[in-house]
């Protein structure tokens, strides 16, 4: 039989109450879903004919309302478990258990800056109150904007992957050798090859980014649209953070991005030297060359100018010149934080083609945001806020991506 949910609604300041009651709802139908099988299955009911398929189509009920059940107690209580990594479209919002309230930043900056908590809920109110005159902005409205980011972030949008993680450094596996199917006869004496899975490991370290801004009182009160306006331009910093750490991070106090990383000591694939493009044949070659490693490539990461010279290129009737088959079968995303000048007095791109899903974001689970009405803001009247975020990087499969070099484009052809 289908387990209940015997969990019970606890005493959490930020479940609103509507919720809570949902889920007390949830679990009053659960009780008696459970009972009206019970009598179906091995009561005075199962005497009756056609009892087995009441008692099935019960069993199948109890099942979907056990499930909304335990979904709704990982949002307001926070069952999600760090270390579950999030692809493309799963909320980190959710996974934490951190949907609380649905209250925005803006709506939070009001009320400290100016005492204006108009569409927060009391119990929300009380609890950011309890900080004094700097106050942490609750958990569901820091979760929802590193959600908001991933969907601005080149990198989330090309693949990369997140890890809720609960603490500041992390062990992390990334498997390099697998065991392979063999074809072996049938005999008395077959011996199979004992293939062992390796692993090695790395320490995921989180680094800090900090972002720090004032509003003026002025703003607070008279800007109708504040609340979309700051948590727009928050997640916008935190995307171009991402982007940042996962391209062109160099290390010191932040992640090593992809355009610095080598074969040598991160085995990402490498193709340098590439010189000048005339064509899509050297990015179909970077395609091959993880295909080769048994991955499929689905993005291609590139310059602002050497997107704009793909985009010019053309053939020698001066028409523009189509992309084969398996280079359209690429996302193609533009970022600033590759690389332009890689040559020596000359300019040489780099671009990234590959899987960027073998691409992990480890983020702290209480990344901060706090708000300020004294402090040097007081006197300009202004609120003061700052946020940080602690995160790292690494790649699962890292030959899923290849990093292309030297890069160098011609000009454009003369149409008179």
């Amino acid at each position: 039989m289908t387990k209940v949910f015997d969990g019970t609604v606890k005493n959490n300041p930020l479940a609103g109450g509507e919720r809570s009651a949902h889920l007390r709802q949830l679990e009053q139908d659960a009780k008696d879903l459970a009972e009206l099988h019970d009598q179906a299955a091995h009561g005075e009911a199962s005497k009756n004919p056609g009892s087995d398929l009441i008692a099935s189509a019960l069993e199948r009920d109890l099942g979907r309302v056990s499930a909304d059940i335990e979904r709704e107690h990982q949002r307001l209580y926070g069952s999600g478990v760090p270390g579950a990594v999030l692809a493309r479209g799963q909320s980190m919002r959710e996974a934490v258990g951190a949907s609380g309230p649905d209250v925005s930043l803006g709506h939070l900056v009001r009320g400290l800056g100016i005492g204006d908590w108009r569409g927060v809920p009391g119990d929300v109110k009380a609890l950011v109150l309890s900080g004094g005159a700097s106050a942490a902005v609750p958990g569901a409205v820091t979760a929802g904007i590193v959600d908001l980011a991933r969907e601005q972030s080149v990198v989330f949008r090309a693949g990369a992957q997140l890890m809720p993680i609960a603490t500041p450094t992390a062990k992390v596996a990334r498997m390099t050798s697998a065991p392979a199917a063999e074809w072996e006869p049938e005999a008395a004496d077959r011996d199979l090859t004992d293939g062992a899975w390796v692993f090695d490991s790395a320490e995921l370290t989180a680094a800090t980014a900090w972002l720090y801004t004032t509003l003026t009182v002025e703003a607070l009160e008279d800007v109708v649209d504040l609340e979309a306006t700051v948590m727009n331009h928050f997640s916008q910093q935190l995307g171009l953070i991402f982007d940042e750490a996962g391209i062109a991070g160099d290390g010191a106090d932040q992640p090593v991005g992809l355009a610095l990383m080598t074969n040598a000591d991160d085995r990402v694939l490498e193709l340098n030297d590439v010189g000048e493009i005339s064509n899509f044949t050297p990015f179909v070659a970077a395609m091959g060359a993880v295909k080769a490693r048994h991955y499929e490539p689905t993005s291609v990461l590139l310059t602002p100018a050497m997107w704009t010279e793909l985009a010019c290129l053309q053939d020698g009737l001066y028409n523009p010149m189509q992309p084969p088959r398996a280079y359209q079968q690429l996302q193609e995303l533009v970022t600033g934080y590759l690389p332009d000048n890689g040559g020596v007095g000359t300019d040489e791109h780099t671009a990234i083609v590959g899987d960027l899903s073998a691409m992990t974001f480890g983020v702290r689970t209480d990344a901060t945001l706090e708000v300020s009405r004294l402090g040097a803001g007081f006197k300009r009247g202004a609120v003061e806020l700052r946020a940080y975020i602690r995160m790292g990087m690494y790649l699962t499969r890292p030959e899923a991506i290849c990093v292309m070099r030297g890069i160098t484009m011609p000009a454009l052809p003369d149409e008179s």
